[in-house]
């Protein structure tokens, strides 16, 4: 993704009413983003890596794509470098 590439500064921000994992009309940085690769080739999930400036939540304990999920294949963790 061309802003993660050229490591220009990101934000993002949740409104009234965000998914549960996240605070409400709550910012955060975006510290990566990329497209992941299925088996086949074809394009994957598209994913954004956070971070919660206060620290508070985590969402690595919750929401869709928690490090725990059975989303993640071995292929996804080997292309973002959690393998």
């Amino acid at each position: 993704m061309k802003a993660t590439e050229n490591n220009w500064p990101m934000a993002c921000g949740t409104g009234k009413y965000p998914p549960s994992y996240l605070v409400k009309t709550h910012a955060y940085t975006v510290l990566r983003g990329m497209q992941l690769t299925n088996p086949d080739g074809s394009n994957g999930p598209k994913l954004i890596k956070i971070r919660n400036p206060h620290g508070i939540a985590s969402y690595t304990k919750s929401g869709p794509w928690r490090i725990d999920s059975d989303k993640w294949t071995s292929l996804y963790l080997k292309q973002t470098g959690y393998s």
